[in-house]
């Protein structure tokens, strides 16, 4: 009978649990948390890898004050920005599902993709509001939360919505309490096709896993 020198399952478990995203993140910020992780030229700062993880909990814990969680899915259609890491990141935290959208996709596209992932959580940025909100009117499935990211802090948003910087204004900093909010199997980012021969297509994404839905 062969012998092992050490436990598989003690290797199974750390491989299926621990090498995932969302861990590599936070290795990077216990390695290198008073380096530079993100920069956002249009507000000319640039935040540390712990600073950045201290706003990505900000966002984490707002979500689940909204009762976000496993599988979910936080939909956001955003510029390149800050909050755009913060909602790709989040939700990982959390064991929700993260899922980018072309901002230049039309009303009518933009519609079709949230009835065909019924996000919980759509973040959308003021640059698009127009789009967004015909959208959401166009849109079957309504999402619990509607949270419109303003750059310049100059637009009112529109009634029912939320402004990111009050959706997260005084949530906790520190890490939320889900010691493993994913698998490496779990999906954690949904990517759509642009629909440039049919309707949009989503795409599951887990560290191991791609496949069309």
């Amino acid at each position: 009978m062969e012998t092992y020198t050490y436990d598989v399952r003690m290797f199974k478990e750390t491989f299926e649990y621990g090498f995932t995203y969302i861990n590599g993140f936070m290795r990077n910020v216990h390695r290198f948390a008073h380096r530079p992780a993100v920069t956002c030229p249009l507000r000319n700062r640039t935040w540390t890898y712990a600073e950045l993880n201290r706003e990505v909990n900000r966002l984490a814990h707002a979500l689940l004050g909204d009762e976000i969680g496993k599988n979910d899915v936080v939909m956001y259609q955003l510029l390149n920005s800050f909050e755009f890491v913060l909602s790709y990141l989040a939700p990982q935290k959390i064991g929700a599902i993260n899922c980018p959208i072309n901002y230049r996709l039309s009303p009518g596209e933009t519609a079709f993709i949230i009835d065909d992932s019924q996000p919980a959580v759509f973040i959308y940025g003021a640059e698009i509001r127009e789009t967004a909100e015909q959208a959401l009117a166009l849109a079957r499935h309504k999402p619990k939360r509607i949270v419109m990211v303003d750059l310049n802090g100059d637009q009112q948003a529109p009634e029912a919505h939320v402004p990111f910087a009050e959706y997260v204004n005084n949530q906790p900093e520190d890490n939320p309490p889900i010691e493993r909010p994913s698998h490496i199997y779990d999906e954690t980012t949904r990517l759509y096709t642009s629909g440039t021969t049919g309707t949009p297509k989503g795409v599951i994404n887990s560290l191991e896993v791609c496949k069309h839905l």
